[in-house]
């Protein structure tokens, strides 16, 4: 699905009367990516805390409504290869973890060691 916005200057939305919207697909790269890269450490700060913080569940958003950007852009382009494939991410982002995820996560202290930092040894 990336290759076919960032390399393929034969879609759509690079010819002229689409041309003056390419900024909205980068808007919505940049929620996409903005919410996965912050989504990792974020999550690791919500357990060692042992609470659900709403920063998580922003990330989570971000990159959710990212993925519902780009699905909407890649309904403009006809491309069936690009759509399905845009459909895919956009489901799984929204199902899967801004929404399925979210209410399932346990953040308690099951499986979670704490480490004392007295304990550590350095090599």
């Amino acid at each position: 699905m990336s290759g076919m916005w960032v390399w393929n200057e034969d879609l759509i939305v690079y010819t002229t009367p689409y041309k003056d919207i390419r900024h909205i697909v980068l808007f919505q790269y940049i929620l996409f990516l903005a919410g996965a890269v912050l989504w990792a450490p974020l999550t690791l700060i919500a357990l060692q805390r042992e609470q659900k913080l709403y920063s998580v569940l922003l990330a989570l958003w971000l990159t959710a409504s990212g993925s519902i950007g780009l699905f909407v852009m890649a309904c403009g382009t006809q491309d069936l290869l690009m759509i399905i494939a845009a459909t895919i991410c956009m489901l799984h982002h929204v199902i899967f973890d801004a929404i399925y995820w979210w209410f399932t996560w346990d953040v308690g202290s099951r499986g979670f060691k704490k480490v004392e930092h007295s304990t550590l040894r350095f090599i």
